[in-house]
């Protein structure tokens, strides 16, 4: 099975009401910076958006 990115899967998978919906996010910086600017993108303002970056002890 092939690996899709964020955009794509939205994109495959939209939520109609997207940007009337809050989104959440937690995880690395790189995914987390990844989803934002996703959602971002099709008009999800930034007090909808709640975000967490943490990185794995290592």
């Amino acid at each position: 099975m092939a690996s899709l990115g964020l955009s794509a899967l939205l994109a495959s998978r939209p939520v109609p009401d997207l940007t009337a919906r809050d989104v959440y996010v937690s995880g690395p910086p790189g995914m987390t910076t990844a989803v934002l600017r996703t959602v971002r993108e099709p008009g999800v303002r930034k007090r909808q958006i709640h975000h967490e970056r943490f990185s794995l002890a290592g």
